[in-house]
């Protein structure tokens, strides 16, 4: 059974992936994005909940600190 630590790891490797994947961002605003949710698993586990096809706006409202 894996640990919520090992959860969460792995969430943090896939999150570059799937915003890459997602949104259409730029490599820099990506980064940013990522920084941000990573400082928190709640947001990471939040991020993950969100349909695909909201995440890009969703990233976006982030960034712009919107959220």
């Amino acid at each position: 059974m894996s640990s919520i630590q090992d959860i969460m790891n792995e969430k943090h490797m896939q999150l570059g992936k799937e915003l890459e994947r997602i949104t259409t961002l730029t490599t820099t605003q990506r980064h940013k994005v990522a920084l941000m949710i990573m400082q928190d698993n709640a947001l990471i586990s939040y991020f993950f909940s969100v349909p695909d096809d909201e995440k890009d706006e969703w990233a976006r409202l982030l960034i712009d600190g919107s959220l």
